[in-house]
């Protein structure tokens, strides 16, 4: 499985208008494969590497720099839209 980021929900500059979505990559879909666009809070990701630390599946030092990462999200952004792509 892959996974790349390829855009994101982010908040309205203007109170009262709608969310806006920004795409930063083109979306392809290679032929045989499915392909998924998960959207993922910060509060997501925050909560998904300490469970996966805890649970022990990923090391301090990697859940370290994955944390600096999702803490760097500003708050505008609502989620992050990552692309995974599966046989």
């Amino acid at each position: 499985m892959s996974r790349k980021k390829v855009g994101a929900i982010k908040k309205s500059k203007n109170p009262g208008e709608s969310d806006y979505i920004e795409l930063f990559r083109s979306i392809v879909v290679p032929e045989g494969k499915k392909v998924f666009l998960n959207l993922e809070s910060k509060k997501s990701k925050i909560d998904g590497i300490n469970k996966a630390l805890k649970d022990g599946k990923i090391t301090e030092d990697y859940a370290k720099k994955q944390l600096e990462y999702a803490n760097e999200i500003p708050d505008f952004v609502r989620f992050e839209i990552i692309q995974t792509t599966k046989d």
